[in-house]
């Protein structure tokens, strides 16, 4: 049986599943072993190291989903108004995108011309949540 001779091989990142998949094809015509000798991801945190002037993730008491809904419990909204009150709060306007399809998705919420609005099971769910909640207030006190 003919002795294995190790090679160094530099591939480009975007190229390196091509490379390994054809290795692997070759296996069975003289490729013994393909491994890699760096790993191929950025250990936990080093991706945002390379920014210091990011800033941080927010940490809000109640999720994005919840801040859209008590927004509408007042009325419709467009989009551009929902965004601009997230970023009054401090949120990332970008993140109103995923909340109001994950809303939308549960049936929690709907859209017509004058924008979104609460369907009727959110919003007996809100109405019962905030009588709770005035309950609750009035035994602190």
């Amino acid at each position: 049986m003919p002795k294995p001779m190790d090679f160094k091989v530099s591939v480009e990142r975007p190229f390196v599943g091509d490379f390994i998949e054809k290795m692997e094809k070759m296996r069975n015509q003289g490729v013994t072993d393909c491994q890699r000798l760096e790993p191929f991801s950025k250990p936990n945190g080093a991706a945002r190291a390379h920014n210091p002037n990011r800033k941080p993730a927010g940490r809000f008491a109640k999720s994005g989903e919840e801040a859209i809904l008590e927004l509408l419990y007042d009325g419709p909204l467009i989009s551009q108004q929902v965004r601009d009150e997230f970023i009054k709060q401090g949120r990332s306007g970008a993140s109103i995108s995923s909340c109001l399809h994950k809303l939308k998705t549960e049936g929690d919420i709907g859209s017509g011309p004058e924008g979104y609005f609460l369907t009727k099971k959110a919003r007996d769910r809100m109405r019962s949540q905030l009588t709770r909640d005035r309950k609750n207030k009035g035994k602190k006190k």
